[in-house]
């Protein structure tokens, strides 16, 4: 009998020699990536994009929980963008003023064009909503617009130029 019991812990002893160390941990750990990678591939496209349209709105709602405006602003909104600017070791805060003539884009990478006449000259400066340069957004005024793009008003100066206010009543 002694005989087969050391040559049972001499099969042990090879099978322990061959293996490393940790690798029964790892394999589970493997087993949980790969069904999480099975879960992931499966996804259909549809699924998948709605996978990353609910990550880009958590995501939103965690780290941008101050730029509540995001919504508030259309085409046709005149606004005041506090932008920081750094010169150097130095920032300080710029106000660009003037009407939003288009938004593009979609979750994290939404951005909207303003428009403004410096010294007779079409200035315009494309934002990105969630720019850790965009302090904040004043809305000065909303305009009645029929269009989503107001490209149109780059031909036009003066009196054409001018868009029809929205006279927002408080009714109580």
């Amino acid at each position: 009998m002694p005989a087969k019991k050391k040559e049972s812990e001499e099969k042990e002893i090879k099978k322990e020699v061959g293996k490393k160390p940790g690798k029964e941990k790892k394999t589970e750990i493997e087993k949980e990536n790969l069904q999480k990678q099975k879960k992931l591939t499966r996804l259909t496209i549809g699924e998948g994009l709605k996978y990353v349209e609910e990550w880009n709105k958590n995501f939103i709602a965690e780290n941008f929980k101050d730029k509540e405006f995001i919504n508030e602003i259309k085409p046709g909104t005149q606004v005041k963008a506090h932008l920081v600017i750094r010169e150097g070791d130095k920032s300080r805060v710029q106000i660009f003023d003037g009407i939003v003539i288009s938004i593009n884009g979609s979750g994290n990478d939404k951005t909207f064009t303003v428009r403004k006449i410096s010294s007779g000259i079409g200035v315009e400066r494309i934002i990105p909503f969630l720019s850790p340069a965009l302090k904040k957004i004043e809305i000065v005024r909303k305009f009645k617009v029929r269009r989503a793009k107001l490209y149109y008003l780059r031909k036009q100066t003066g009196k054409a130029a001018k868009l029809k206010e929205i006279i927002e009543t408080n009714s109580q």
